[in-house]
C-alpha cells in the first residue's frame, strides 16, 4: 500500500521501528535555514549521506541512493531522508555530498519568474561535486545502540553557504550545514514514502493514552517527492482524530485507517507531524552473547515479526531473557571506555563481547516517535491518472490561475521545475478540498485566489506550462502574509493594514491582485493588505513594526476593506518572528569587539565588514554598519533545540556544538595567527530596542 501526504487534528505517534532486531537504527532528518535572499527554488543533487566513527572504519549509509532536494523548500520543514539499520556504535561525523553540477537556483527579484542563478564556486568556478565532514558535537555524539533508534539531525544554512551576485547572475557557494544527535528545530517534520502492512487493530495496550496503540501501517520512505530508492522503513501509529485525504476524498480516525488498509501495497504516503525522542530501560539482549535467549512479551504473550521487527503486537513491551552474560572487549582487544555513557572502543574498533555466566541483560533503549496530524495517500499525493501542480497562485482571470516557477509531478512520478509561469485551469467540476479538514470545501472554486498554496490534479502540457483540471482537484493549503504594520483597524482593532513584503514566501511585488476583490475598489493592494487577525493578541503590532500571520486569502472575489486575508493558525510579531543575521568580512582575526563564554558582541565600525550586514525580523531590516550600538549574540534562553557551527572553507569540516560556552571555547582556540573569519549568522530573535540578538542557532566560517 501506499500513504500520500499530510496529517492534521489530533496527535498521532509514529514509532519508527528498526528493520533488524538486533540491530540499531538512525533516523536522519534534513532542513534549512533561511536566507536574507529569497530563493524561489534551490534544486541540488543530495549524493549520499554517511555515517561514520572517528577512524572511518565503521561507516552506515542513510541514503540508499542519491536524489535531488530542493532546500528552498525546507525553510519551515524537515524531512526524513532515511531510517538505516545497520551497526551499532558511536559515530562521530556525518559526511554529505552536495552536487551542484546540474542545480537550479531561482532568486526572488520581484518578477513572478525570478531569476536563474548560476552556481560557483569560491574562486569563480563552475561548482560540481562538494563533499562536507559534519563532526558532531563531542560530548554529544550519535550513540546507536542495539534494539535502539536515534535521531540525526541536518539542517543547510541558505544565508551562510550562498552570496548572490545579482547584476552577474550568479551565487557564490561555499555550503554550509550542521548536524546534530539532537533536534535542531521545532519544525514540522515530514515523512514520505510508499505504503507496507496496515494493521487495523484497536486493542489497548502499553502505549501512551493518547495513542490507539495496535493501529498502525508501515512507510517505507523516499524524500524530497522523487522516485528513489527507500531509505529503510519506519511504523505510523495513528488516532482516531488523525484526519486523512485518500484518493481525492477527505476522511478522519478510524474510517481512513480503514480506507488506508484498502490500498494496494506500494502505494505512495505523506505524513506531517512533530517527531520527538525518548529513552527507556527494558530488559533486552544488549549484548552480543552467545548464549540463546528467548523473546517474551511483557504481557506473557509471544512477539510475531512485523515488517522485519521482533514485535508485541498487543502493544505490550518486548523482553528477552538469557542464560548467559557477556564481558565487553574490542575487536583488537583493547579495552573499551565509556563516552557519553556508551560503553566505547576509542580507536574506533568494534565492540564486542564474551560470556562468562549467567544474567539477564538490562539496557536503556531509545525510540523516535513521530506526533502525527494529517496523512494523505494515493491519487491525493500523487499518480491514479493525474499529474500534479504544486506552488503559490500569483494571479487569477476567471476559471484560470497562474502558479510561477511550479513544480510538475508527472503521472509516471517525474518531478520537474518549471521555470515561468504555468496556467491552471479549473471549472464547477473541479473539487476543492483543504489540508486538514474532513470534507470537501464548499466555497467550491472560489477558495483559490491570489497567494493561494496549491496543489492541482488534472492533466498537463507537454511542457508543463499549462494543466487541466476542469475534471480534476485542487488542495489548498495555508500560507503567510508578512509585512509592515500599517494601521489597526475595525472593531477592537481586528484587522491590520499591512505594507505587504511577501505573500506565500514570495515577493509581493510579483502578485497580480486584479479580481480579488467584491468590487475593483475592494482588490487587494500590497501597499494595504487588510488582514484579519480574528482573536489574535496585537499587543505588540504597533504601526511600522513586523508580522507574519499564516491562513488563507480570502475568497476570490470577495476581498473587502474587512479582511483580503484570514489568520487561520498563527500570528506572529516582532517578539516571535525568528531573525536572521548575516555579517560577512573580507577577511579578519579580530571580527568582534569582545567574545566570551556568555556572549558574542560585534563590532559595527570592523573596517572589514563586507558585502552583506543585515539583521532582518521579518518585513524589517536592520543595517549594521552606522547601527547605534554594537549588537551582542547572546544564547537563546527559551530553545531547548540549539546547535553552533564553526566552518573551515578549506578543509570543508564543520565543527558542531550543542552549547553556546563549548562552540566559543573551541572558537577562541581557532581564531588565532593566519586564521581568519570571513563570515557569521545566526537564526533567533532580536530585540531591536537593546541591540541584543538570542541565538539558537550560530554558523561562523574560517578561512582554513
Amino acid at each position: 500500500m501506499k500513504i500520500l501526504r499530510w496529517l492534521a487534528a489530533p496527535l498521532a505517534g509514529l514509532l519508527l521501528a528498526a528493520l533488524a532486531a538486533c540491530n540499531g537504527n538512525a533516523v536522519v532528518t534534513l532542513t534549512s535555514t533561511p536566507s536574507t535572499d529569497t530563493f524561489l527554488a534551490y534544486r541540488v543533487g543530495l549524493v549520499s549521506v554517511q555515517l561514520r566513527t572517528s577512524s572511518g572504519s565503521s561507516t552506515v549509509n542513510a541514503l540508499p541512493a542519491g536524489t535531488t532536494v530542493d532546500l528552498a523548500r525546507l525553510v519551515n520543514l524537515s524531512e526524513v531522508i532515511g531510517s538505516s539499520s545497520g551497526k551499532t556504535g558511536t559515530f562521530k561525523q556525518a559526511v554529505v555530498t552536495l552536487d551542484y553540477s546540474s542545480a537550479q537556483i531561482i532568486y526572488d527579484n520581484g518578477t513572478p519568474e525570478g531569476v536563474q542563478l548560476t552556481p560557483m564556486g569560491a574562486s569563480g568556478q563552475p561548482l560540481g561535486r562538494v563533499t562536507l565532514t559534519l563532526l558532531l558535537d563531542p560530548s554529544n555524539e550519535l550513540s546507536i545502540a542495539a534494539k535502539s533508534t536515534t535521531r540525526l539531525s541536518l539542517n543547510f544554512n541558505l544565508a551562510a553557504s550562498n552570496v548572490v551576485n545579482l547584476s552577474a547572475k550568479t551565487v557564490s557557494v561555499m555550503p554550509m550545514m550542521a548536524a546534530s544527535s539532537q533536534p535542531i528545530d521545532d519544525k514540522t517534520v515530514r515523512i514520505r514514502g510508499p505504503i507496507g502492512t496496515v494493521n487495523t487493530s484497536t486493542t489497548s495496550g502499553a502505549y501512551s493514552a493518547s495513542i490507539a496503540p495496535n493501529s498502525w501501517y508501515s512507510t517505507g520512505i523516499t524524500p524530497f517527492d522523487f522516485s528513489t530508492a527507500e531509505g529503510g522503513s519506519l511504523r505510523v501509529t495513528p488516532t482516531t482524530g488523525t484526519t486523512y485525504e485518500i484518493n481525492g476524498t477527505p476522511v478522519s480516525g478510524t474510517t481512513g485507517l480503514t480506507q488506508l488498509a484498502a490500498l494496494s501495497a506500494g502505494t505512495m504516503v505523506e505524513a506531517f507531524g512533530t517527531m520527538t525522542t525518548s529513552t527507556s530501560t527494558s530488559n533486552s539482549l544488549f549484548n552480543n552473547n552467545v548464549g540463546t535467549p528467548t523473546e517474551t512479551c511483557s504481557d506473557g504473550t509471544v512477539p510475531q515479526t512485523v515488517n522485519g521487527v521482533l514485535s508485541c503486537t498487543d502493544g505490550s513491551t518486548l523482553e528477552s531473557t538469557s542464560t548467559t552474560s557477556g564481558t565487553e572487549t574490542c575487536s583488537d582487544g583493547t579495552v573499551p571506555q565509556t563516552v557519553n555513557g556508551v560503553l566505547t572502543c576509542t580507536d574506533g574498533s568494534t565492540l564486542e563481547s564474551t560470556n562468562t555466566g549467567t544474567s539477564t541483560s538490562t539496557g536503556t533503549v531509545t525510540t523516535v516517535s513521530f506526533s502525527a496530524t494529517q496523512v494523505i495517500a494515493g491519487s491525493s499525493l500523487q499518480g491514479g491518472g493525474f499529474d500534479r501542480v504544486s506552488g503559490i497562485v500569483t494571479g487569477r482571470s476567471g476559471n484560470t490561475f497562474t502558479v510561477d516557477d511550479a513544480t510538475l509531478l508527472t503521472n509516471a512520478g517525474t518531478n520537474t521545475l518549471v521555470f515561468g509561469t504555468t496556467t491552471v485551469t479549473v471549472g464547477p467540476n473541479t473539487q476543492i478540498t483543504e489540508f486538514g479538514e474532513t470534507t470537501t470545501d464548499s466555497t467550491g472554486i472560489a477558495q483559490i485566489s491570489v497567494g493561494s498554496l496549491v496543489y492541482a490534479f488534472g492533466t498537463a502540457g507537454t511542457t508543463g506550462a499549462t494543466l487541466d483540471a476542469s475534471a480534476g482537484r485542487v488542495r489548498v493549503g495555508q500560507t503567510t502574509a508578512s509585512g509592515l504594520v500599517v494601521t489597526a483597524e475595525g472593531t477592537n482593532a481586528t484587522t491590520l493594514s499591512l505594507n505587504l513584503a511577501q505573500l506565500g514566501g514570495r515577493s509581493a511585488a510579483a502578485f497580480d491582485f486584479v479580481g480579488t476583490g467584491s468590487t475593483t475598489a475592494n482588490d487587494a493592494t500590497a501597499a494595504a493588505y487588510v488582514v484579519n487577525t480574528g482573536t489574535a493578541d496585537l499587543t505588540n503590532a504597533s504601526v511600522g513594526e513586523p508580522v507574519q500571520v499564516t491562513g488563507y486569502p480570502a475568497p476570490f472575489g470577495s476581498a473587502s476593506s474587512t479582511g483580503d486575508f484570514l489568520q487561520q493558525s498563527a500570528f506572529l510579531d516582532y517578539t516571535t518572528i525568528n531573525a536572521v543575521l548575516v555579517l560577512d568580512w573580507t577577511g579578519t582575526s579580530a571580527p568582534f569587539a569582545s567574545l566570551t563564554t556568555s556572549q558574542i558582541q560585534l563590532d559595527a565600525k570592523n573596517t572589514g565588514i563586507g558585502t552583506r550586514h543585515t539583521i532582518q525580523v521579518g518585513a524589517q531590516s536592520f543595517n549594521i554598519i552606522g547601527i547605534g550600538t554594537d549588537p551582542t549574540i547572546i544564547p537563546s534562553s527559551s530553545s531547548s533545540n540549539t546547535v553552533f557551527t564553526i566552518g573551515h572553507s578549506v578543509s570543508g569540516s564543520y565543527e558542531n556544538f550543542n552549547t553556546f560556552s563549548s562552540f566559543i571555547t573551541q572558537l577562541q582556540t581557532e581564531l588565532a595567527g593566519s586564521v581568519i573569519a570571513t563570515g557569521i549568522t545566526a537564526f533567533g530573535q532580536y530585540t531591536s530596542s537593546s541591540y541584543q540578538f538570542s541565538a539558537s542557532s550560530i554558523t561562523l566560517f574560517l578561512n582554513n
